[in-house]
C-alpha cells in the first residue's frame, strides 16, 4: 500500500512539473506569424543577419514573458520594454522607414 501511495505521489509531482514548463502562449501572439514578420521587416529595411537572428531570440524572450506575466498591466509593460528594445537596434533611418510604414511597422511592435 506504501508502494501505491509513493507512485501516486511521484506521479503527480512529475505531472505537474511537465505542466509547469509548457509555455502558454499568449492569445493574438503566434510565434510564427511573428518570426514572419521579423523576415518580412528584415528584408523590408535589409537588416543583416545577425540582428535579424536578434529580433528573432526578441520574439521568444517576449512570448516566454508574456506568458509569466499575471495582470494585464505588466503585459502592457512587458510589450512596451520589448517594443523600445526592437527599435533601439534600428538606425534612425531603419526607424523612420518603418513607423512610415505601418503595415511592417505592426509586425514588429505589439501594442
Amino acid at each position: 500500500m506504501k508502494k501505491i501511495a509513493l507512485l501516486f505521489v511521484l506521479f503527480l509531482g512529475f505531472s505537474l512539473t511537465s505542466s509547469a514548463q509548457e509555455l502558454k502562449v499568449e492569445k493574438g501572439l503566434d510565434r510564427t506569424e511573428m518570426i514572419k514578420g521579423v523576415n518580412e521587416v528584415a528584408s523590408f529595411l535589409k537588416i543583416d543577419n545577425s540582428l535579424k537572428d536578434a529580433f528573432t531570440q526578441l520574439v521568444d524572450m517576449r512570448l516566454e514573458a508574456l506568458s509569466n506575466a499575471a495582470t494585464a498591466e505588466e503585459k502592457v509593460k512587458i510589450n512596451e520594454r520589448f517594443n523600445r528594445k526592437v527599435l533601439s537596434g534600428l538606425t534612425e533611418e531603419q526607424r523612420t522607414q518603418l513607423k512610415n510604414n505601418k503595415e511592417m511597422y505592426k509586425k514588429v511592435i505589439v501594442e
